[in-house]
């Protein structure tokens, strides 16, 4: 064996890790490990909560488009509808200052001094009477599609949280059996003299 001087004994001594170290080293790998899954978790129920929300707004999306085609289609049909009444009220209207103005005429025409004074006035054609509109009976009940809400991941955090502080105490708990260990063996090996190097 080759010979080793006391330097190099100290610092191969100080490379080399008690088990309590190991141990520690190895709960505190363990408590990063379930976090990061903890974490992860936690991730993937954002990511979910986010496809789902898309989802829901592409289906809100699509429904709402549909929603307003229907509409539009209604309010043209309400809109024509519109148009021949204002038709038809026109021509009732052309019809009764027609009729109006031909009584005057007769009226006018039957006084014999104004006619033989100014001569006779000649009628108006009276328009012919249009036909009924009829009622406007369409109606419109379609409802519009209700805007999505996205889930709420505040469940997902709680339990995020309450496993990250669970490792947390379980870590705090291994470190302070591996202390209260190594400080009891300190403690025996002073209570025991014959324990103790001469």
């Amino acid at each position: 064996m080759p010979f080793i001087s006391r330097a190099q004994a100290a610092r191969r001594a100080s490379r080399r890790k008690t088990r309590q170290q190991l141990e520690l080293e190895s709960a505190q790998r363990q408590y990063k490990q379930n976090v990061f899954d903890a974490q992860s978790d936690l991730q993937t129920a954002q990511g979910q909560a986010a496809s789902e929300f898309a989802t829901l707004s592409e289906e809100y999306e699509t429904g709402l488009t549909n929603y307003r085609d229907r509409l539009t289609d209604y309010n043209a049909r309400a809109d024509e509808f519109a148009k021949r009444v204002g038709d038809y009220v026109n021509r009732i209207n052309e019809i009764e200052r027609a009729t109006d103005q031909n009584i005057l005429t007769s009226l006018y025409n039957m006084n014999a001094t104004l006619v033989n004074a100014f001569g006779p006035r000649d009628y108006v054609d009276v328009p012919q009477t249009p036909d009924d509109p009829g009622s406007f009976t369409e109606t419109f009940d379609m409802q519009a599609p209700t805007a999505p809400v996205a889930r709420s991941i505040e469940p997902d955090i709680q339990r995020f949280k309450q496993r990250a502080e669970a490792e947390k105490n379980v870590l705090e708990r291994e470190i302070g059996e591996r202390k209260a260990g190594s400080l009891r063996a300190r403690r025996r090996m002073t209570d025991r003299t014959m324990l103790q190097r001469s």
